[in-house]
């Protein structure tokens, strides 16, 4: 599911870019599947003399990091509100396993600081006291995110899994029922055929453009890129505007060099909308595919202006301004909007 390891990667830079992709959709967790392997690929490749490269995807590992510790938080925040204490406990572990930024630490230690933790025995909050004293570390995870996940009920996994989807996907994942959750914990955990063959059936009964984009993405990990490429299709038919059947068919155009499928594609999104103004990126990706660097910048250029986006464009433009010769706009440029992280 979620387009983790959809296709085959060829190095780093792929990886990296996937991430990319998967974090501005708001799949930090899957993003982050990207980036570590993207930075385990660069430490096979360029053990030595990659530090920079280093330093950018670290940075990116953990800006995953701080967003999925939010999410927890606010997970713990509605188990308090529910009386879901334990719970609660649970997804604070969760939080401060991701992250140790100072304010997501000191959020987690005020939440641990109330009454409603001090009824928990000890085991359940790792050490944590109960008081407005606790440290960052007061609160470390004694065991790591999946087992973490696999504490959680059913209903809590999938919700956790279908939360961070973009757009309306989280209330459609939910509508589709009991029988459908469980075929995504079942290929989540690793049983593809029996999820594919869920997703089948209840496809047959009541066809939908998730059924098939979730049949697509298994079709993929076995590397049956045709019938990916026959079930995207038809999700599509059905639904036009389904961001994650567009990105995964984006996806498999490109890694298959079929480039103006890609960018037809990515215009349409444009058009309808789908998925804002990242679409300029994944253009100016396309167009540098082709050799059209100045096509690409001007699309990257256009990505600048928006204010989520500046700092991945400014990182594409980079190359372009140095290849060019316009090294004082480089320096300018990745010092305004990357720091020390860019290249």
């Amino acid at each position: 599911m979620f387009l983790k390891k959809l296709f085959a990667k060829k190095n780093f830079l792929d990886c990296e870019q996937k991430g990319d992709k998967l974090f501005a959709l708001g799949r930090y967790a899957d993003a982050r599947i990207e980036l570590t392997e993207a930075l385990e690929l660069l430490a096979a490749t360029s053990p030595d003399n990659a530090q920079m490269e280093r330093e950018r995807i670290q940075g990116k590992l953990l800006a995953t990091g701080q967003q999925l510790a939010w999410l927890n938080i606010r997970e713990a925040k509605f188990a308090f509100s529910s009386g879901a204490v334990e719970k609660a406990a649970e997804y604070l572990e969760l939080a401060a396993h991701f992250s140790q930024e100072p304010e997501i630490s000191r959020e987690i230690a005020e939440l641990i600081s109330g009454d409603k933790l001090k009824e928990i025995p000890a085991t359940k909050t790792n050490g944590a006291h109960g008081c407005a004293t606790c440290t960052p570390h007061d609160v470390q995870p004694s065991v790591n995110t999946e087992s973490s996940l696999y504490l959680l009920s059913n209903s809590e996994q999938f919700e956790l899994l279908v939360a961070p989807l973009p757009d309306d996907l989280p209330k459609r994942y939910r509508d589709l029922g009991e029988e459908f959750a469980a075929a995504i914990l079942s290929g989540h955990a690793g049983d593809h055929a029996a999820a594919y063959t869920t997703y089948a059936q209840l496809h047959q009964v009541s066809p939908s453009d998730i059924y098939l984009y979730e049949m697509a993405v298994i079709k993929a990990q076995a590397g049956a890129i045709r019938e990916t490429e026959k079930l995207l299709k038809d999700a599509l038919e059905l639904n036009s505007v389904n961001s994650l059947c567009c990105l995964s068919l984006v996806q498999l155009y490109s890694d298959q060099r079929r480039y103006g499928e890609a960018r037809s594609l990515l215009e349409r999104m444009q058009s309808n909308g789908i998925m804002g103004k990242q679409v300029l990126l994944m253009l100016g990706d396309t167009a540098m595919a082709v050799g059209d660097a100045a096509g690409a910048e001007e699309l990257y250029r256009q990505a600048l202006a928006e204010k989520e986006l500046a700092s991945t464009a400014a990182e594409r433009l980079l190359p372009i301004l140095e290849q060019t010769g316009r090294h004082q706009e480089r320096e300018f440029l990745a010092k305004k909007h990357c720091g020390k992280g860019c290249c």
